[in-house]
């Protein structure tokens, strides 16, 4: 392998966990917004 593909494969990654983090940053603030709405339950 070459360093480009090195990189490339890298920056990929990368960009794919932040995609990843980022809808499960939503899922919890969606959570978060349902239980507003829905009052005071604690699990």
């Amino acid at each position: 392998m070459t360093l480009l593909q090195v990189i490339t494969g890298f920056i990929v990654g990368l960009s794919s966990l932040v995609t990843l983090a980022f809808e499960l940053l939503n899922l919890f603030q969606q959570r978060k917004d349902l239980s507003k709405k829905e009052g005071p339950h604690h699990d």
